[in-house]
């Protein structure tokens, strides 16, 4: 009753980052992030529990053929592959798992990839009441080998898990977050201008869209940025090979242009 009483005082005095917050604090996610312990076996059969090796141990653990079975488990069926035609389906037996867990460790221990692996499709899909003759009227939806897929679902579940469990990420980010979604935000908003106007009082909000945010992203301060908090060694390698070398086609009425890119 105690919580349902603050979560209540909360929201009635339009505190939503305090409110969120507690609703955070609350349920089976907070049950799920204290169950993992904080301490790790080391190569020598010790306990460790200083919590910077511990954190390090999870992010650069080697990757674990089960690691594998489970990112090809979620990855989305009936989807077009890339320009090799490996689709998740193709993948969903042992013999094909085997071997691409093989792949993947070796990449990820060695920080590099099959060059094919960065070769890159583009599907242009038509915007809604755009001009089909105007190329920037298209949104190009980039078609990835399933298997550098899988890779890099591996590589994100375990960066997200580590974001988490060392609490990087700012509160206010609810995109690209487990259990989060942007329609939290909306909710907010919503209550905002709803209070609001209840008192008469005015709202004034600025929505940014970026153009082409992710196409125009700066590499090299994204690995710095990485490693300011604390992303390093193989499992940042495994990351940077993923932007190696990437290069792109289009498909054009069944037909592809030649390659570009880096």
């Amino acid at each position: 009753m105690r919580q349902q009483q603050e979560l209540l005082n909360l929201s009635t005095e339009n505190n939503t980052r305090d409110f969120w917050k507690k609703i955070g604090k609350l349920g089976i996610a907070n049950d799920r992030r204290s169950s993992i312990p904080m301490e790790v076996l080391t190569s020598e059969g010790n306990v460790c529990k200083d919590i910077k090796t511990v954190y390090d141990t999870w992010k650069c653990n080697d990757i674990s053929y089960d690691d594998v079975e489970k990112a090809v488990c979620r990855a989305k069926l009936h989807k077009a592959g890339g320009l090799d035609q490996i689709c998740a389906e193709f993948l969903r037996n042992n013999s094909c798992e085997n071997i691409l867990f093989k792949i993947i460790k070796y990449a990820f221990d060695n920080g590099d990839v099959p060059a094919t692996w960065n070769n890159i499709l583009i599907n242009p899909i038509l915007k809604p009441d755009k001009d089909y003759r105007d190329p920037l009227g298209y949104r190009g939806i980039a078609l990835m080998s399933m298997p550098c897929n899988i890779y890099a679902d591996i590589l994100n579940t375990r960066l997200s898990s580590w974001l988490e469990e060392k609490n990087i990420l700012a509160d206010e980010q609810n995109g690209f977050r487990k259990d989060r979604g942007c329609i939290e935000h909306l909710y907010s908003v919503t209550s905002i201008i709803t209070n609001r106007k209840i008192e008469r009082l005015s709202t004034f909000t600025c929505f940014i869209d970026a153009k082409k945010a992710f196409d125009s992203a700066n590499r090299e301060m994204m690995w710095f940025k990485l490693m300011s908090i604390g992303i390093n060694g193989k499992f940042l390698k495994g990351l940077q090979s993923l932007y190696v070398d990437v290069r792109y086609a289009v498909k054009v009425n069944g037909h592809m242009t030649d390659m570009f890119g880096d």
